[in-house]
């Protein structure tokens, strides 16, 4: 957009698996402008940012990207944690950002825009990534790094769960590495699916509870058992 710069966050705060995973999830954005934006002017941009129809994110303030790009850009960054990666574009955030910018003739204001993905942002591993396999349903974590469950799931002949409670609405897949596991365990969905709650409720695990898998099954993300010999 006019007047905007962009660039990936490569020092940034947060826990990422390699500098790849970081790029795909943190970038920051820069309008450029002869003097800082005000805390009052501040706060009425991010109450136009958070009135973005459809837009599940966490919405802060604080320096663009990491101590060094702050100092660097000399800017306010309107800080967005986004939930998933196919929540909103970024475009939209920045394009909501320019426009109160212009309805409020701050257009001469320097200011950024922070995003980071919280969640998923690609298939939990390669189809020929031999760590590519099911989750077990004891496995409610969807964070990407979650330790897929033993190949036993995947050797085994598939049988399709088909109990109320773990039906699923999962989407077409062509590998194990695409399925995750979601809705504090009660949902096997792919990876760029909405994903249900980041927290849960402890309610235990029952010992005895059959263990079952979420993968690929017949070109779907779906629960199922491993068939009996």
């Amino acid at each position: 957009m006019p007047g905007w710069s962009a660039a990936v966050c490569t020092d940034g705060f947060g826990s990422f698996r390699d500098a790849d995973d970081r790029a795909r999830r943190s970038a920051y954005f820069v309008h450029k402008g002869t003097r800082r934006i005000s805390e009052a002017e501040f706060k009425a941009v991010q109450m136009a940012v958070l009135a973005i129809p459809g837009l599940r994110a966490s919405v802060g303030l604080g320096g663009c990207c990491s101590p060094q790009v702050a100092k660097k850009t000399d800017a306010f960054c309107l800080k967005v944690w986004l939930q998933e990666v196919c929540d909103m574009p970024l475009s939209r955030i920045v394009q909501a950002t320019d426009e109160a910018l212009r309805q409020r003739g701050l257009e001469h204001v320097r200011v950024g825009v922070d995003v980071m993905v919280d969640g998923p942002v690609g298939p939990g591993s390669a189809a020929a990534d031999p760590r590519c396999a099911p989750l077990s349903s004891q496995d409610v974590e969807w964070w990407p790094n979650v330790p897929r469950s033993s190949a036993s799931g995947c050797v085994a002949g598939r049988v399709r769960v088909a109990e109320p409670h773990q039906e699923t609405p999962g989407l077409a897949c062509a590998h194990d590495g695409e399925c995750l596991v979601a809705a504090c365990g009660e949902k096997c969905l792919r990876w760029d699916q909405p994903l249900g709650p980041l927290t849960c409720p402890d309610h235990g695990r029952l010992e005895d509870a059959p263990v079952t898998y979420c993968g690929c099954v017949s070109g779907r993300c779906d629960w199922f058992r491993v068939a009996a010999p």
